[in-house]
């Protein structure tokens, strides 16, 4: 099939996105299998990611474990496969919730963000449910009891398992996947290969698939709630073809640029998206069509926030700004501050971490720089975000989820023209932000800082 190339080179996200859709629409992706699957639902977000970080456009997201690290957690990975192993439950549950595996320590103890405060509501409520987690680097930090089990024996089993499982393509199969590569390989001028990416993803999803349709044949629930569905695809097909409802719950940012859940071609629902999704709020509901009913798009406000927004209402604001760095873009952001360090010269700069890029930061040349050249900057990790962007005047990012909070604890937005900046095109527009040099703000932050 003859394909239209882009003439130039990709440059933003938004560049990589419309060759993903011309892809699609070319070699009718969504709806091709691959070994009786429909593989590019659940390998799209994953080869975008390896895309992106293969043309150097975004940096790896989140920190990963070297093998020497796995093979000390491997005595705790083994106990909690069988200690707190979901199928020795007796009891069947109303609901089952999939929490976030990352942690967050809030008043002295860890908690998931996004499902903590909805897991209350639901023991008020006296519904049965059950909280499955999965490790986060290999650990589990957050308090055991009596509603929480862990995943680890399913991954446990599914590792073992992938190691001896063989895939042989057909003769179809492997000229659309050199169809595939070959399109990409154009594209982006350099060698695209999703060979390893599908044959791992094809594994772990007919593995994974057959032990939650398993667990949830047992368990019996009758709602599953799940935090990333672009990562679920093996859960969301599971609990479909049990017949059990799919809620997902609302975790970070995403727009018509996030390939988790940007379809703008698609009409058909996907076989692995939820069939409901609560979002934050109107703003979240109205920001793009997602591949869902619009009645199925329900409004739940993100608890954590709106508790800390009341907790923090008074606290005094500081000649202060945050910077909200990101895995995927953390030298970019290092590199962009310290290019517009003299703006912010009357100012204290936090520069805050985000949790997957806690173990390499040391690595951002430019960061190192200013922590050594400048006496106004202070370099965190894992602290009080609400309460940070409450008592700071401004916040500076790309594309974080953090910017969004931040305004509503009354931040004034700086964000980086760079690429990711496509996902805020609604708002910077929503907030009247005007471009400056290569930063979008306000007109009042531009005198501010003497733009």
């Amino acid at each position: 099939m003859e394909i239209d190339l882009h003439n130039e080179k990709p440059r933003t996200i938004q560049d990589i996105c419309e060759i993903f859709w011309d892809l699609e629409n070319n070699l009718n992706l969504l709806d091709a299998n691959i070994q009786n699957i429909k593989f590019w639902q659940i390998i799209r977000f994953k080869t975008y990611r390896y895309v992106s970080e293969l043309t150097k456009l975004q940096e790896k997201a989140h920190s990963e474990l070297k093998s020497i690290d796995k093979l000390k957690k491997v005595g705790s990975f083994l106990k909690n496969s069988f200690i707190n192993n979901p199928f020795f439950k007796k009891n069947q549950f109303d609901v089952i919730v999939f929490s976030h595996p990352r942690s967050k320590l809030v008043d002295g103890e860890y908690i998931d963000i996004y499902t903590e405060y909805f897991l209350d509501s639901l023991n008020k409520d006296n519904i049965k449910f059950l909280e499955l987690e999965s490790a986060y680097l290999g650990e589990h930090i957050r308090k055991m009891n009596a509603y929480k089990s862990y995943t680890d024996f399913i991954v446990f089993c599914t590792n073992i398992f992938k190691k001896i499982t063989t895939i042989r393509f057909t003769k179809e199969e492997d000229k659309l996947i050199f169809d595939i590569n070959k399109y990409l390989s154009d594209c982006f001028d350099t060698k695209v290969d999703i060979t390893d990416i599908l044959i791992d993803s094809i594994k772990v999803f007919k593995l994974k698939y057959y032990f939650y349709t398993k667990l949830l044949k047992k368990l019996s629930p009758k709602v599953v709630y799940i935090v990333v569905s672009y990562g679920s695809a093996d859960i969301v097909k599971a609990a479909k073809d049990l017949d059990i409802k799919v809620v997902e719950l609302q975790h970070g940012i995403f727009s018509e640029f996030h390939l988790g859940y940007s379809y703008p071609n698609r009409t058909k629902k996907l076989d692995f998206f939820p069939g409901e999704f609560l979002v934050w709020s109107e703003y979240w509901k109205d920001l793009l069509k997602l591949p869902i009913d619009n009645d199925n798009i329900k409004i739940k406000p993100f608890e954590f926030l709106e508790i800390n927004k009341q907790k923090y209402k008074d606290i005094k604001k500081l000649d202060q700004i945050v910077v909200l760095s990101q895995g995927n873009v953390g030298n970019t952001i290092a590199r962009l501050v310290l290019k517009n360090i003299k703006l912010f010269k009357d100012l204290k700069i936090v520069y805050k971490l985000h949790p997957g890029e806690y173990d390499r930061y040391k690595n951002y040349n430019d960061l190192t720089k200013l922590i050594k050249n400048y006496k106004n900057i202070e370099v965190v990790e894992d602290v009080n975000l609400h309460k940070l962007l409450a008592s700071s005047k401004y916040q500076l990012g790309i594309n974080s989820t953090a910017l969004l909070e931040g305004v509503e604890f009354g931040c004034k937005s700086i964000l980086l023209d760079t690429s990711g900046i496509e996902y805020m095109t609604k708002f910077i527009v929503f907030h009247k932000l005007i471009k400056k040099n290569d930063l979008f703000l306000d007109q009042k932050t531009a005198e501010d800082l003497n733009l």
